[in-house]
């Protein structure tokens, strides 16, 4: 009997390799062409008639194929029924809520560690990053001015993040810099990892660990968990959980705490509703992906027959739309319109192709190790719910399948634009999944073996000198700074602009400030976004950031907009650029012939230009 065990293990984990061969074989064969080809403009998904779907569904096949194949082989070998996997969704009757004082100490001694490293931040004053950082300065401007939305600014992250959290904090402070613009970011950052530590304080009390296991659980998990983000914004150091996450992050806590005491479902309706409109207009697509998880929550309180709960959690959503498709009034419609364009065609403007698994394509080795991680977190998660033991407490099953659903979910990040920065972002869920899995499963395994030492009165103090210790190896904390912060906080967002600038930056701003003094605005046609900001000027169109544009479509509206303006600021037509087919010239080729032929070169300066209408 043990001898056929460990023959059904063998050959489910070599059927389930071999699908995971044949699903990296196929990968290459999916290549849809793309049906509208000629309406669109010039990229590498359009260059090679590669549609953007064929990424959704090489992504699905390679990752379905083998969980597919473990699940039916599960089923058949281990005579496993659907119906009990349901059954172990259910939540059980008796409640988790098994706290202790010395773990509530621990959590707010964390709470207070992250409040005081924010305290004694040094803020940073490295360079403007013209086109991310761009992005959250010029459509803030625009919005300055003018007080409109999507209206005014066509935008391709959310509505917080490029104008909401910068205009915020210079109505605050009644001032606008660039200093304040970073300091709402790091604000994001300092909440996404207070949400963090009590994701990892709610999953410890889940554990139902013994002793001083669960404390030592929640100390290495929370050490884990906030490592996995920084405060330094700056892209090319973003780790695996950037602020965008906050929205999910907040969930994620809601939803496990619900799991802990379901009495607390008014609680959960007054912090997830919200968050299906918050969430959309933070970010679009952590917004898409944390709707995802509504629609699975609601199913999850459907499965434990909890109908009242899913009928107040949708009107209550459905409420949150209505008001604020009321408040938006005018704004919603230009507000679908941007997202929809978004949605569906921002992956042919700036869309990398994913590099086949398991190959010498550049990015294949970091990729291949999310989808790694992603595939056997959904294969343990599943394989958990088909143990009948109690090795694993029930609560923390469904933690785990909501973590390996969400790394499934988040991987989308890195399928429209398969980069360095985007594979990254898309391994912060797969890292917790993992991080919960093993550090439960060794712990747990060692609270069994019930060592007598560890029940001791000097295990809680061995603890605690770790929890002081532990923390400042991830936690870059300075006392003597905390005390000076609000003078150091004012001197920073008070700096000129121009010590985060370049020389020859400087030096452009100032030339042109004084060549378009008079004009209200000018249309930037350049990937340097922050320019509107720097010579505070609203941009003509509401395309203030070309480098997302396009379209045929699209360029023919940026063009139609461009009959009233007199002022362009673009680059110059070098053909040796390595870079030229990420230059707005090359991608909007249409609107370049267009401005070669109606406006004049008034100034240059490096590889930029500065023109003029010429008079009709």
């Amino acid at each position: 009997m043990l001898f056929k065990n460990y023959f059904q293990i063998i050959f489910i984990i070599f059927a389930t390799t071999i699908s995971l061969l044949i699903a990296t074989f196929i990968w290459d064969l999916i290549h849809l062409k793309i049906s509208n080809i000629e309406q669109l403009g010039r990229g590498q998904y359009i260059e090679k008639n590669y549609n953007q779907s064929n990424e959704t569904l090489r992504y699905l096949t390679f990752i379905l194929l083998p969980l597919i194949t473990f699940l039916t082989l599960m089923i058949y070998t281990k005579k496993i029924f659907l119906k009990e996997f349901f059954l172990q969704l259910q939540l059980t009757n008796n409640k988790y809520v098994i706290e202790n004082r010395f773990n509530f100490f621990l959590k707010l001694i964390f709470l207070l560690l992250l409040i005081f490293e924010f305290f004694s931040l040094d803020f940073s004053l490295r360079g403007l990053d013209l086109l991310h950082e761009g992005q959250k300065l010029s459509a803030a401007y625009n919005n300055f001015i003018n007080d409109k939305l999507w209206s005014g600014s066509f935008l391709t992250i959310g509505l917080f993040v490029e104008i909401i959290n910068t205009r915020l904090s210079w109505e605050l402070f009644e001032h606008e810099s660039i200093g304040l613009m970073r300091i709402s970011i790091t604000f994001y950052v300092l909440l996404c990892k207070l949400f963090l530590i009590l994701i990892a304080y709610k999953i410890s009390i889940i554990s139902n660990l013994r002793y001083i296991y669960k404390e030592f659980f929640f100390i290495v998990l929370s050490l884990v968990l906030v490592s996995l983000i920084e405060y330094d914004i700056e892209r090319l150091n973003f780790k695996n959980i950037i602020f965008r996450e906050l929205p999910i992050l907040i969930f994620s806590y809601v939803f496990i705490d619900y799991l802990i005491d379901r009495s607390k479902i008014f609680k959960s309706v007054i912090l997830i509703s919200p968050l299906s409109v918050f969430s959309i207009l933070f970010s679009l697509d952590r917004g898409i992906i944390l709707n995802i998880l509504i629609i699975f929550f609601i199913i999850f309180l459907l499965i434990n027959k909890k109908i009242k709960h899913s009928i107040i959690f949708l009107i209550s959503i459905l409420i949150c739309w209505f008001i604020t498709y009321i408040l938006l009034i005018d704004e919603f419609s230009f507000f679908i319109k941007n997202s929809l364009y978004i949605i569906t065609e921002i992956g042919y403007v700036n869309g990398l192709i994913h590099p086949t698994p398991f190959s010498s394509q550049p990015g294949a080795m970091r990729a291949t190790k999310t989808l790694i991680f992603i595939l056997l977190s959904l294969i343990i998660s599943f394989y958990l719910f088909s143990k009948k033991d109690d090795f694993f407490p029930n609560n923390l099953k469904i933690v785990l399948l909501f973590f390996s659903i969400l790394s499934f979910l988040s991987y989308a990040y890195a399928l429209g634009r398969t980069d360095v920065h985007h594979i990254r972002e898309s391994f912060g869920f797969p890292v917790i999944f993992i991080s919960i899995f093993v550090f439960f499963l060794l712990l747990r395994y060692f609270s069994n073996k019930d060592f007598k030492s560890l029940k001791s009165k000097h295990a809680k103090l061995i603890l605690t000198v770790l929890m002081v210790l532990l923390p400042f190896s991830i936690i870059d904390l300075d006392l003597s700074k905390v005390q000076n912060f609000k003078s150091r906080l004012m001197n920073y967002i008070y700096l000129n602009d121009e010590v985060f600038l370049k020389k020859d930056h400087i030096k452009f701003v100032n030339n042109v400030k004084n060549i378009i003094s008079e004009n209200d605005c000018f249309q930037n046609f350049t990937d340097d976004v922050a320019l509107n900001y720097l010579l505070k000027k609203k941009n003509c169109s509401i395309y203030y950031m070309v480098y997302s544009l396009g379209s045929k479509k699209t360029q023919k509206e940026l063009i139609n907009s461009l009959e009233k303006t007199e002022i362009i600021i673009a680059y110059q037509d070098r053909l040796n650029n390595d870079d030229i087919k990420e230059r707005p010239n090359y991608k909007l080729w249409k609107v370049n012939e267009y401005i070669k032929k109606n406006y004049k070169i008034i100034f240059n300066q490096d590889d930029k230009i500065v023109l003029k209408k010429l008079n009709d």
